[in-house]
């Protein structure tokens, strides 16, 4: 034999029904690919993936093999070692992992799904109540009617948190499975050890080297060709206990691994669903008692301050109590005026707006309900129009909690002049 068929000879045929494909893959350099047509797989093998794990078991080489782009065959990138394959399989399902976050809806709403159903609830007791005020403008008994169903079947929807308990359940069970495989499989081993010896071309056939640091698919596919192996050898394994019934077990426990498998991918897969669903849900009802409180507010926004609050809606990246008290106060003189806000609890969630009409004013804080403003300490200046603050920002701004609890205000000019101060999502 000359040299180019001993190489010929050491590199292919000592793998059944080789080609030129094989041939290909096995010269392949680490990190580089090359390009398959569905033609060019042999015949003995049904799937690329058998092709690649055939090389894997005998070869100890590595392959990751993607669609081509036309749909024509595969693109097959060699890998280093089994390390390297790892590594590359963790990336992939990070990567899957991201796509499917990212293909997610994404929430219109700011408040937590629990504030969110409350929320709700109390808008439709609102709506319910104004029903005359509301319905020529669209606010109908039908529609809130159709509002109340969707939350309470939103409410009964199971969570991303439930989902997740299941989940945990269905790969706990998996691992389980995998354990008892990989026990019965190890008595396997042991038998092939006692009756051939592990240096024996037999013991090596079956490859239970390495079978432990295999993915589960790949180890019920391999549970599976050490049973139909086993099966060929049960006369002579029959006195270390390879029984009928020691085979079905074993036949049982490579068919379960799978089935818990399929159900692990279902359950991911279901939680998926149900997670698009229900933010899917969320967003609806949300939309629709926006819609609903926005009506609200332009129906009492000059003529019932109390009930324009009653519709006011809190958005926070994690959400609110949804809670609002309003205070307002006429100034005709240059004495001040106290807005009583004793009952009015801060919380890291809270938004004051001041609406000032008629004349600008300031604002401070007082020791007592009838205390002037000294030189030197904080001054919320006011003017006509609209202005947004935060807890911190108003309380600074005025001195509210050091100077005094009690919100003093005054005229700037002549009077009169009307304040009217929104404090939303306070504590109950």
């Amino acid at each position: 034999m000359n040299s180019y068929a001993h190489l010929f000879e050491n590199a292919v045929l000592r793998i059944p029904n080789a080609s030129r494909l094989t041939a290909k893959l096995i010269t392949l350099e680490p990190g580089k690919d090359i390009d398959v047509k569905f033609a060019e797989l042999p015949p003995s093998y049904r799937t690329i993936g058998s092709l690649l794990g055939r090389l894997r078991r005998d070869r100890g080489m590595y392959f990751v093999a993607f669609d081509l782009k036309d749909g024509t065959g595969w693109k097959i990138l060699k890998l280093k070692d089994l390390e390297t394959l790892k590594q590359f399989s963790n990336l992939v399902s990070q990567q899957k992992t991201k796509t499917m976050i990212e293909e997610m809806p994404k929430r219109t709403y700011n408040l937590s799904d629990a504030v969110l159903v409350q929320v709700v609830d109390a808008r439709i007791i609102f709506a319910t109540r104004d029903i005359a005020d509301l319905e020529p403008r669209g606010v109908t008994p039908a529609r809130l009617e159709a509002l109340q169903e969707a939350n309470d079947a939103f409410k009964e929807m199971p969570t991303d948190d439930w989902w997740e308990g299941q989940e945990s359940l269905k790969v706990e069970s998996r691992n389980i499975a995998r354990n008892l495989l990989e026990s019965k499989l190890g008595n396997l081993r042991t038998m092939a050890q006692n009756v051939w010896g592990d240096k024996s071309v037999k013991y090596g056939s079956y490859k239970f080297e390495g079978m432990t640091g295999l993915e589960d698919a790949k180890l019920s596919e391999f549970a599976r060709g050490a049973h139909k192996q086993a099966t060929d050898d049960a006369a002579a394994l029959l006195a270390e206990g390879c029984t009928p019934a020691f085979l079905t077990a074993l036949k049982d426990l490579a068919k379960d691994l799978d089935d818990k498998i399929d159900v692990v991918k279902n359950t991911k897969a279901d939680r998926h669903i149900a997670v698009k669903t229900r933010t899917d849900a969320g967003n609806d009802i949300y939309k629709e008692v926006d819609r609903i409180c926005n009506t609200g507010k332009d129906v009492y926004r000059e003529t019932n301050p109390a009930k324009y609050g009653n519709y006011i809606i809190y958005n926070t990246p994690t959400g609110g109590s949804g809670i609002s008290i309003t205070r307002e106060l006429e100034l005709a003189g240059a004495m001040p005026g106290n807005l009583p806000i004793a009952d009015v609890i801060f919380t890291s969630h809270t938004q004051v707006l001041a609406e000032i009409t008629n004349n600008a004013m300031q604002a401070y804080g007082g020791a007592t309900p009838a205390a002037v403003y000294n030189t030197g300490d904080p001054l919320l200046d006011l003017a006509i129009g609209n202005e947004d603050f935060s807890p911190a920002e108003f309380a600074a701004a005025t001195g509210l909690g050091t100077i005094g609890d009690f919100l003093m205000v005054r005229l700037v000019g002549v009077g009169p002049g009307h304040i009217k101060i929104t404090f939303t999502n306070v504590a109950e």
